[in-house]
């Protein structure tokens, strides 16, 4: 048997292989930072694999992945009132247990400590783990006024969800380079170095050129996916304006195309 990242499926005639399914959980305490924007790359990339992806809206605040995906996400509702609805949370980990397929969860600022807490005093990823899955932590880290608060959010997820959950950082300089008052670069700073064996990898989101944000912009509000934005027959877009997405889909379908 031919063995690569996933399982093996035998067959008739030849042999398929699926990757290892997994649960995609994005997470950052501060609001606005591009939390929805990663769930949306994470679905497409996924789905552009050939792979069975369900995204999950799960923030109480915002329907912004619900907005802008170019499929209608399920829906999860965490709240009861104030109180963390703890059933549904534990319907949706027997879901994403059962169902054949990756799952991706854009999960909101006020969800931010209690799901986390779930995840972890639930021993989700241990279940997954048991049932041949695997759950992944995203966190977002900005450039900006909210950087050092973004780090903070880093640091908490470093500190409480242990293995075998994989941390991977996306780095979002949308607003601004992400690097200390000495210049000195992400990977250098403690937020990194301190969390270095718990990181799996790193995502870059560049900054982009005004145009290229604009057109990016554009494309999300007409819930486009990266596909359809660029299709031969969608005569809506001009060419200049695919030039630049497809400059960006190649800067980052790379980069996430190694975490599935």
């Amino acid at each position: 048997m031919i063995q690569s990242n996933g399982r093996t499926i035998a067959g008739s005639s030849s042999e398929k292989t699926e990757r290892e399914r997994k649960l995609h959980v994005v997470l950052q305490g501060k609001s606005g930072v591009g939390k929805t924007v990663v769930a949306l790359l994470l679905s497409q990339c996924i789905e552009e694999a050939g792979e069975p992806v369900i995204s999950v809206d799960a923030d109480p605040d915002h329907d912004s992945l619900s907005d802008l995906a170019a499929t209608p996400p399920e829906r999860l509702s965490i709240f009861a009132g104030n109180t963390l609805d703890t059933r549904a949370l534990d319907r949706f980990t027997c879901k994403v247990l059962r169902d054949d397929a990756h799952v991706v969860m854009d999960n909101g600022t006020s969800g931010f400590v209690p799901v986390g807490r779930y995840l972890v005093e639930n021993d989700v990823a241990v279940r997954m783990r048991d049932a041949g899955r695997e759950m992944v932590v995203h966190v977002l880290v900005t450039g900006g006024p909210g950087m050092l608060e973004t780090m903070k959010g880093l640091a908490a997820v470093a500190r409480d969800f242990s293995p075998p959950i994989r941390i991977i950082v996306w780095l979002n300089e949308y607003f601004g380079p992400i690097v200390n008052a000495n210049g000195k670069p992400f990977e250098e700073l403690p937020a990194y170095t301190d969390n270095r064996e718990r990181i799996f990898a790193l995502v870059r989101l560049a900054m982009l050129s005004e145009q290229a944000a604009a057109d990016l912009q554009m494309m999300l509000a007409r819930r486009l996916t990266f596909a359809r934005a660029l299709a031969p027959d969608n005569t809506d877009i001009l060419r200049v304006q695919k030039s630049r997405l497809f400059r960006i889909r190649q800067a980052l379908w790379p980069q996430i195309a190694r975490l599935l």
